[in-house]
């Protein structure tokens, strides 16, 4: 037993130590595309050494079999996802390898390593999604930028959308129905913008880029343009009393008129006024100083007067129908007259001197003693 001991310790004493590791310390890999990861041994060993590669999310186990005959490297492929997140930055995962039957003689170097993935994604797109042109601006270049060079051609297509601008009659594509990118840089969408004399709303139209064709996963964004085509047209009317179309606003000269016309309204209808009131306090003066006549009924005596008229209307017609009973002569009859009588032949002449001193007024008949003579 002694001599088996001796014998193994000095066989293990003289086995060879070996060494597994990766075979670089880092490795490149395009998003979307396959990692091949190698390990290596340094020299043939006399029993089987499993290992595991794992990094992120991703592993694999394999093994070196024993004797001479075993190969001295191993590869492992792992397949990248692949994402549509264009302009990624370059994104980095790190590698480790394990021996899974640990031995004495065999240690792992280097351990790690570090695999860098490329973002794959190519942005195509519209600078802008917005776009506003005048209706005379004619030819119009819609710029479409790439983001990176690419090392075979991207092709998409254009699409034309119709809008309350319309084809042929708005707008005519002049340009070519798809654009390839060989390199970065930029290409243009041509169109021609018609310039036709009727006055209408402003108009819309869009354009979209549609089926990328390339090796690579192309992301399209914005994808789609609105084009606004804003009128140059001015209806001019002939009519005056119209405001043309495109002035919403009335002229000037109308609002100085207009204001012109209301003032002298208003000045019309003040001096209207006061020529009103000036009348009727003329009329109410006349009325205040003017005498009165005795067969006015503002008259105060009026209702005398004409009860004294219509006493001498009998009387007379008494005399005329019973002349014989009363004891004046009819010489004297024929010279009674009434007060009012007498007013009007003085007012005509038609007294004598004498007898117009002998004429009182209705009004001093009326009145007893010394009012009689103050009234007259």
């Amino acid at each position: 037993s002694l001599s088996l001991s001796l014998s193994l310790s000095l066989s293990l004493s003289l086995s060879p130590a070996i060494t597994i590791g990766f075979e670089s310390i880092e490795y490149t890999v395009e998003e979307g595309g396959t990692l091949e990861v190698v390990v290596v041994k340094s020299a043939p060993f006399d029993s089987v050494i499993e290992f595991e590669v794992a990094g992120g999310n991703i592993s694999a186990t394999r093994a070196f079999q024993d004797g001479a005959s075993s190969p001295n490297s191993i590869s492992i492929f792992f397949q990248i996802p692949d994402d549509i997140i264009a302009l990624e930055p370059p994104e980095t995962i790190s590698f480790t390898l394990t021996v899974l039957n640990p031995n004495p003689q065999i240690s792992v170097d280097p351990d790690t390593t570090t695999v860098t993935i490329l973002d794959n994604d190519v942005l195509v797109g519209f600078k802008a999604d917005i776009l506003t042109v005048p209706e005379d601006a004619g030819d119009v270049f819609i710029p479409v930028t790439i983001s990176q060079d690419v090392h075979q051609p991207i092709t998409v297509d254009i699409l034309y959308q119709d809008g309350s601008a319309m084809e042929q009659s708005d707008f005519f594509i002049t340009g070519p129905s798809n654009l390839t990118f060989t390199s970065n840089g930029t290409r243009n969408i041509l169109i021609s913008i018609a310039d036709d004399t009727e006055d209408e709303p402003d108009e819309t139209f869009s354009i979209a880029l549609v089926n990328p064709v390339s090796g690579a996963t192309v992301v399209v964004s914005p994808d789609t343009i609105t084009i606004t085509i804003i009128d140059n047209d001015v209806t001019i009317v002939d009519n005056d009393d119209e405001t043309p179309t495109g002035d919403k606003n009335p002229p000037v000269i109308i609002i100085i008129v207009t204001v012109v016309i209301a003032v002298l309204l208003i000045a019309a209808i003040i001096i209207i006024t006061i020529l009103i009131g000036i009348m009727r306090q003329r009329k109410k003066r006349q009325k205040k100083f003017a005498l009165p006549t005795y067969d006015d009924p503002d008259y105060p005596y009026y209702s005398s007067v004409l009860d004294k008229t219509e006493n001498k209307a009998s009387t007379e017609i008494s005399l005329q129908t019973q002349p014989e009973n009363l004891a004046i002569p009819n010489q004297q009859q024929e010279n009674i007259t009434s007060p009012i009588e007498q007013q009007e032949k003085v007012a005509y002449g038609a007294l004598s001197n004498q007898q117009q001193e002998n004429v009182t007024s209705p009004i001093t008949q009326q009145l007893p003693g010394d009012q009689a003579e103050e009234r007259c």
